[in-house]
């Protein structure tokens, strides 16, 4: 098994093929967040997470002006 996880390892690549282009569609994306939060591990496994996604172009959503801290 140490063979196979090593060989997986060597081959792992991240790509950043970024582009306007949707992949997925918002319910698509909106579900698999909604499960990655619900299943990441917490302390006492309290999940205080909370994600905000936002579909809509950044400046549709705040104008011109950088985001609020």
């Amino acid at each position: 098994m140490n063979d196979c996880l090593e060989q997986l390892a060597e081959k792992r690549r991240s790509i950043y093929n970024l582009g306007r282009r949707p992949v997925m569609n918002e319910d698509e994306i909106a579900e698999l967040v909604r499960h990655c939060v619900k299943f990441s591990p917490s302390a006492f496994n309290s999940q205080p997470c909370r994600v905000v996604v936002l579909f809509a172009p950044i400046r549709t959503v705040c104008g011109n002006s950088p985001l609020p801290n």
